[in-house]
């Protein structure tokens, strides 16, 4: 687990604009609560149209967050943001960095 604000250092300095929005995507949805990747399959196909749900569940942006050490995966396939402290402070900070940098990205392409 890391800090927010070692979170945020993480995912600003390690974006992979290959994998388009879909790393701040995900890190947006998670901010604002746990979910399943099916909940979050539907949050990228909303933000990409034209990308279909089996294009998602296969992708590799799950296994690159997780193994950035930005997001868990529990037993019960919930994913999470991997923070020390995932309180209602943290997760704006990181909601409003995924946001910007979301923004950056659809701005540049």
């Amino acid at each position: 687990m890391v800090s927010s604000q070692s979170f945020i250092e993480i995912f600003e300095n390690s974006l992979s604009h290959a994998q388009g929005n879909y790393q701040m995507v995900i890190l947006q949805s998670l901010a604002q609560s746990n979910a399943t990747k099916a909940d979050l399959v539907v949050d990228l196909m909303a933000a990409n149209k034209g990308k279909s749900e089996i294009f998602f569940n296969s992708h590799c942006v799950f296994k690159v967050l997780i193994r950035k050490n930005l997001i868990k995966l529990s037993k019960s396939g919930v994913y999470s943001l991997n923070l020390t402290k995932p309180d209602l402070k943290s997760r704006t900070m990181i909601l409003n960095s995924a946001t910007k940098a979301k923004k950056a990205y659809e701005v540049s392409h």
